[in-house]
């Protein structure tokens, strides 16, 4: 017996493949025969193969959508509802659109779903590419009320703000981390190349070498014949860091210590902030319940001491206590949500004003860490500049010392 692939074509002219265990390929042209499929290839599999279904496993696992693709999918399904045509067309329309060939299998499993009668809910919550609890919320509640379009309508715009947010942060932070990647290269490059030339000339000369010269001496044969198990160590170190991460209790721990820092308050919290007002505000306009959204929102919050002082309020939210008095009697919000959120419950506009606070935290946020940028690029560049100078001095003064004595 042995695995032979085959690609065969049925009586509708549908290419079919696969694989069957058999004794020959005229026994693999048989078993075809049978199903009514006509043999177009047959060879039989070997170590190639597997290693093949082995990729194909790795590719295909369940993973998330990113958030182009999450927006692409959301933004194009929401428009041709908009227009007019049905659920099931503008599924295979927003297939043919996709923007990957993961995003055009998910659109296609959903639609699969949908014809078997599920709705759309139920169709995008049983697939294998988990979405957000606040995104398949707002839809069902959509499709309750007979609004899907404007549902839809209303993700896609909460996505794309995020969306451009996180971009405008990534491409801030852009060429700091290039710079820290130019400048530790240029260091690796002197320690590896430039001082081994100096060694040889200060064994030979045999002389006492001044102590800077020493010290970047024996840095420099450290990280040339240790370095792996430098590098290895420092693995070791991420890995456990990383564990300890996941320690619900360390990790509350250390965001409580966070809280602390002013820097963290003005950018990362009014992010976490800006998250939570943006889910909140939509669920509720698109007629989720007060409570319901807040326990949702809560979700998106990444910040767990923010999240946990959060959860207490919850209780108030649930017996019809004001929302921004629980807010603000856990003293972890910003200032302007807190306001944002009293204006919205004496106006009745509490979903568009928790929009348009989220908005405001988030250009906030944004300029912060842009702030913080042009402060730290500067202080990085000097930083290294004064340790490269620093090598290159120390080498220099050995050098200086060993003329002195041959004078």
């Amino acid at each position: 017996m042995g695995i032979y692939q085959y690609t065969a074509v049925d009586g509708a002219g549908a290419v079919k493949s696969g694989q069957l265990d058999a004794t020959s390929t005229q026994a693999v042209v048989e078993q075809l025969m049978r199903q009514a499929l006509t043999p177009v290839r047959i060879h039989e599999a070997g170590a190639q193969l597997d290693w093949r279904r082995l990729f194909e496993a790795l590719r295909r696992r369940p993973s998330r959508l990113n958030e182009a693709e999450l927006l692409g999918f959301t933004r194009q399904l929401a428009s041709l509802l908009r227009a007019g045509l049905t659920l099931e067309r503008a599924l295979a329309v927003t297939q043919q659109l996709a923007l990957s060939e993961r995003q055009a299998a998910f659109a296609k499993d959903v639609l699969i779903r949908v014809r078997r009668g599920a709705s759309l809910a139920e169709a995008l919550k049983a697939g294998e590419l988990p979405l957000p609890v606040f995104y398949l919320s707002l839809i069902r509640a959509g499709e309750a009320s007979g609004a899907l379009p404007e549902a839809l309508a209303r993700l896609a715009s909460v996505l794309e703000q995020a969306y451009a947010t996180r971009e405008r942060i990534v491409s801030a932070m852009v060429y700091p981390v290039i710079l820290l990647l130019t400048i530790g290269l240029t260091l690796v490059l002197i320690v590896s190349f430039v001082l081994p030339r100096f060694q040889s000339m200060f064994d030979e000369a045999g002389a006492q070498l001044p102590l800077p010269t020493q010290i970047v001496m024996a840095i420099g044969n450290v990280l040339r014949n240790d370095g792996w198990l430098l590098l290895g160590a420092g693995a070791l170190a991420l890995a456990a860091l990383q564990r300890a991460l996941a320690s619900p209790d360390r990790r509350l721990a250390i965001d409580r210590a966070l809280l602390r820092l002013r820097w963290y308050r003005h950018t990362l919290v009014k992010a976490d902030a800006a998250r939570f007002a943006r889910t909140l505000g939509m669920l509720t306009g698109g007629g989720v319940s007060l409570p319901a959204g807040f326990r949702i929102a809560l979700a998106t919050m990444r910040s767990s001491a923010l999240r946990h002082s959060a959860e207490t309020a919850l209780d108030g939210v649930n017996a019809g206590k004001d929302l921004a008095e629980q807010l603000h009697r856990l003293g972890a919000f910003p200032p302007l949500l807190l306001q944002m959120v009293r204006v919205g419950l004496e106006t009745g506009r509490l979903p568009d004003t928790l929009v348009e606070a989220a908005d405001m935290l988030d250009e906030e946020s944004r300029r912060a860490i842009e702030r913080s940028v042009s402060v730290v690029v500067p202080l990085v560049t000097i930083l290294m500049g004064l340790l490269v100078a620093g090598l290159i001095g120390s080498v220099l003064v050995g050098i200086l010392s060993i003329n002195d004595l041959a004078g």
